[in-house]
């Protein structure tokens, strides 16, 4: 009997704790399947920080307060203290949820860091790099030709992706930021921050 890897995993909010001093075999990995995702939510407490899948989301930078887990807005709800300290832990598995209801709901931009994505930055280096390769693409065309246009500026760039249900839909392969709201529904659609040149 051959033993083979699950088709997809999707990783929501993996633990941290007691998993912080094990070796790279002990955590969950891009090795775990053929195509593994991650949804970090509460990262460096309840969740892992750093990237292990083939796809890794950080909804408002994966940070421990997601939007709506502030005593404060939880107080105002009735729901603290019995649910501060696993609300950002939580919005991953309800976040997915929203995914399975609206598979397109939570488009995510491709960025090396929550500063660049914050500052705008990620969304102004896809505009320029989607004008350039439309560019290249045009002359080889002209040209007759696209023997010289490299692979990857013939198929199409995962610059977005969608977090949860179809995040395997694009080939998308990195680190991928996104915002939500504080509440159901969490999607912003494509509500990226911008830079001050637009």
């Amino acid at each position: 009997m051959e033993l083979r890897l699950p088709g997809e995993s999707c990783r929501l909010d993996p633990a941290f704790p007691l998993f912080r001093w094990t070796r790279k075999e002990g955590h969950l990995s891009t090795g775990d399947a053929d195509f593994v995702d991650v949804i970090h939510t509460d990262s460096g407490v309840y969740g892992v920080a750093f990237p292990i899948g083939d796809v890794d989301f950080y909804p408002n930078g994966g940070r421990p307060r997601q939007p709506g887990c502030s005593a404060s807005e939880l107080r105002a709800k009735g729901q603290f203290p019995q649910d501060f300290v696993s609300c950002s832990h939580s919005r991953a598995w309800l976040y997915y949820a929203e995914s399975v209801l609206h598979p397109q709901a939570f488009p995510a931009l491709r960025c090396r860091s929550e500063a660049r994505f914050r500052s705008g930055k990620c969304r102004d280096q896809v505009k320029a790099e989607i004008h350039a390769r439309a560019e290249r693409a045009y002359r080889s065309r002209a040209a007759n030709a696209t023997a010289g246009v490299p692979a990857e500026e013939r198929e199409p760039t995962a610059f977005f992706a969608y977090m949860g249900l179809w995040a395997r839909s694009g080939g998308s392969r990195g680190t991928y930021f996104l915002q939500t709201n504080d509440g159901f529904p969490f999607s912003r659609g494509l509500d990226f921050p911008r830079s001050g040149a637009d």
